[in-house]
């Protein structure tokens, strides 16, 4: 006859173990960045509505860490979360020229290595992530047309008056404002972007994967003006 007996001793328990799940905030590069930790770590995700919802489910003990990019972490400041480690993935963001404008393109080059040796990205970015506000003067001159793409991105929108605002729009002011031009943002979809480029109805896009590499021989990017990095955070042991 065929019986199961219990086993005797701890020694002899089968630990049963479960996959830890980490939440992100939906169709969002933090999701991605999630991803890319989950597929590393052979951990689950959960992608949810907002970060807020990521921070209950985590703080509560229904899921087990949350993503976050370094913008957003003090969005956290009001739960019992800890930082846990970095995500190996980072977004960087680019400036997207026209192939017969790569003078232009070289011009900004320029600005943004001038921007970052004088510290004034990483004001604007502090700026964001609870630092001291940063404003900017805008130079009056002959004016470049910039396209973007509103709420494709996390980092710029429109506000209730119609005016392009966000951590981007105030990284490429201060670029043009460097340069002695006037930024005008124009809003549009993401592949009629590209053709105002052709046709010379816009200067550049801003906001471009700088990784992106479907974009073919017709265009060039810009050194990165943003890079953005991810955290893991969880509860304290």
């Amino acid at each position: 006859m065929w019986c199961c007996t219990a086993c005797d001793s701890a020694e002899d328990a089968v630990e049963i173990t479960k996959t830890p799940v980490v939440a992100a905030v939906a169709e969002s590069m933090s999701a991605i960045a999630a991803r890319d930790y989950c597929n590393e770590k052979a951990y689950d995700i959960e992608e949810l509505f907002s970060l807020t919802d990521c921070a209950f489910a985590v703080e509560s003990g229904k899921y087990d860490y949350l993503v976050c990019n370094d913008l957003e972490k003090t969005k956290l400041q009001d739960f019992n979360l800890v930082y846990v480690e970095d995500c190996a993935y980072k977004s960087q963001y680019s400036l997207c020229f026209d192939s017969d404008y790569a003078g232009l393109c070289q011009q900004f080059n320029s600005a943004i290595s001038a921007l970052n040796e004088d510290g004034t990205i990483e004001k604007i970015l502090n700026s964001y992530m609870g630092g001291d506000k940063y404003s900017s003067q805008e130079t009056v001159g002959n004016p470049i047309y910039i396209m973007f793409v509103e709420g494709a991105e996390e980092y710029f929108d429109m506000n209730d008056d119609g005016e392009a605002v966000g951590l981007e729009i105030d990284i490429v002011t201060a670029l043009c404002n460097k340069l002695g031009c006037t930024p005008v943002f124009v809003n549009g979809e993401y592949d009629e972007s590209f053709d105002a480029l052709v046709n010379g109805e816009a200067d550049l896009i801003m906001a471009v994967d700088s990784t992106n590499a479907a974009l073919g021989e017709d265009f060039i990017l810009s050194t990165p003006y943003l890079t953005v990095n991810y955290g893991v955070y969880g509860t304290p042991e």
